[in-house]
């Protein structure tokens, strides 16, 4: 199964802040797999895809979990 991020993982992958996730999620720059009760998770695929048209592709991915700095 492909690896699947939250958005508050991809908005410390990214350096931006969770709403701004969110914001690219509603304007369907960052496609999203629903989940039941509202829950969006993107696919690696997707995020990569979204890294390469933003302009983003020196963030490097890993299979790691994501830590936050506080962690």
């Amino acid at each position: 199964m492909e690896k699947l991020y939250k958005p508050s993982d991809i908005a410390k992958i990214c350096n931006v802040t969770t709403p701004t996730i969110h914001n690219w999620i509603k304007k369907g720059v960052l496609k999203v797999v629903s989940f039941p009760y509202g829950r969006k998770k993107i696919s690696r695929a997707n995020l990569e895809a979204f890294l390469k048209e933003s302009g983003m592709e020196s963030v490097k991915l890993t299979d790691a979990p994501v830590k936050s700095a506080e962690s």
